[in-house]
């Protein structure tokens, strides 16, 4: 599974190039200290490692740790990130990809991350369903009574039943994925203004929660053109909130107070 993991679309070289642009625009003017939680095999890791004097890589997975790059300022820890095993305003960075799905409470995990912020520090959260996007695809599924196109299809086969594929490629029971992707499999997703009013009450101000990958981007990234896509992208943000449910993806930011 871990091979599995590094196999995703987000390790494909146009995401990683995304991301990177990203961290510029969101990382600190202070680059101390940084906290990638539930950081896997390091794809978040590997990218803020180059910009901050120290890095820590936390997760519950001793595998996935192993297969971080050493690096002179990386340490990484084995741990749960219900109990970060840090003091209270510890980093001027803390950040998480692809995670918080995994949880059966993440707002537990986001307390935590925010409570070892720094006052100034930044908050990034990025890959998490978007439970618009989610909604829309089980109406589609249950109510729709035509055939949907190829990648409509394709979405709501790798969106709503990638149990059952991942229980025939890797005799993995659905039960088992399911849980391992509570929020996701179970809770539905994440939604875009709860999560602006989380970050709130837990003190973060400057919030901002963005919409990411809208539904069919990297056939039309790989099969026509970034540029394609990129206008497309940038026409469905322009026409917010009536096309959030076309997006798979949330990812968001905030500054503690």
């Amino acid at each position: 599974m871990v091979e599995r993991y590094e196999s995703e679309p987000h390790w494909r070289p146009e995401n990683i190039e995304k991301v990177r642009r990203r961290l510029k625009q969101v990382m600190p003017i202070a680059r101390s200290k940084a906290l990638d939680v539930g950081a896997g095999t390091g794809f978040l890791t590997r990218l803020i490692v180059e910009s901050f004097d120290a890095v820590s890589a936390l997760d519950a997975t001793p595998a996935m740790l192993q297969k971080i790059p050493k690096a002179p300022n990386l340490e990484v820890f084995l741990g749960q990130a219900e109990d970060i095993p840090f003091p209270n305003n510890t980093f001027d960075f803390v950040c998480a990809y692809s995670f918080l799905h995994h949880l059966y409470e993440p707002e537990i995990v986001l307390r935590e991350m925010i409570r070892v912020l720094k006052p100034g520090g930044t908050l990034y959260v990025d890959l998490e369903p978007n439970t618009a996007y989610w909604s829309l695809l089980r109406q589609i599924n249950n109510d729709y009574p035509i055939v949907p196109s190829p990648t409509v299809k394709r979405e709501i086969e790798w969106t709503l039943f990638v149990e059952e594929k991942i229980e025939k490629q890797f005799s993995i029971p659905e039960e088992t994925f399911a849980l391992a992707e509570y929020s996701k499999s179970i809770s539905g997703g994440f939604n875009r203004l709860r999560v602006q009013q989380i970050l709130s009450e837990y003190g973060l101000s400057d919030v901002s929660v963005n919409l990411d990958w809208f539904m069919g981007e990297g056939k039309v990234f790989h099969g026509e053109s970034p540029l394609l896509a990129s206008k497309i992208g940038d026409h469905l943000q322009s026409i917010l909130p009536a096309s959030e449910a076309l997006f798979k993806y949330l990812w968001f930011t905030g500054r503690k107070e």
